[in-house]
């Protein structure tokens, strides 16, 4: 199996409305990617870095660009890193609120859609009755399992090299 054979069966699970599936191993894209490029580094230390590399900036540069208002909850490293962890670990469609460091990413209530929807998330800050702030966020699975297969289709077109031979567990067909 390649690496590109992985890409592909992702895009299956997509095509074939499997989001739970497509969600679980695209959440593994910066894993496999983060290996290839920075082989020396932990596991989580090399997947925050090339998520907020490849993604993470993207969305914080283009969500939070209004400083004069509570900067809204966008897709950050520590949140991405925690669902990932637990969906690979515990099958579950969340995050661990004590994973997340950045003050504006510590969502109250966080849910995955797994439906055709196109909206990707949504973040939300509402004040309850008491005065006290709660941030929602919503993702697709599925427009988030295209956004990390498209990231990761394109580092592999730049790094074929690095990931066919630096990721060990990916043997080459003959």
């Amino acid at each position: 199996m390649t690496f590109q054979d992985f890409l592909n069966e992702i895009q299956k699970c997509i095509d074939n409305k499997c989001y739970i599936a497509s969600l679980t191993m695209a959440l593994m894209i910066p894993d496999i990617c983060g290996k290839a490029l920075f082989p020396k580094d932990e596991t989580g230390k090399r997947y925050k870095k090339w998520y907020t590399q490849y993604i993470g900036d993207y969305y914080y540069n283009n969500f939070n660009n209004n400083s004069d208002i509570d900067k809204a909850s966008w897709m950050n490293e520590d949140l991405i890193y925690s669902l990932r962890c637990c969906m690979l670990h515990e099958a579950l469609p969340t995050i661990k609120k004590k994973d997340i460091i950045v003050k504006e990413n510590k969502i109250d209530v966080f849910e995955i859609q797994f439906t055709d929807s196109a909206i990707f998330f949504c973040s939300d800050i509402s004040t309850k009755g008491n005065g006290i702030k709660e941030r929602k966020m919503s993702i697709n699975a599925k427009t988030l399992s295209e956004q990390l297969l498209g990231c990761g289709t394109d580092f592999y077109n730049d790094h074929k090299k690095e990931i066919d031979n630096e990721y060990s567990t990916i043997v080459r067909k003959n």
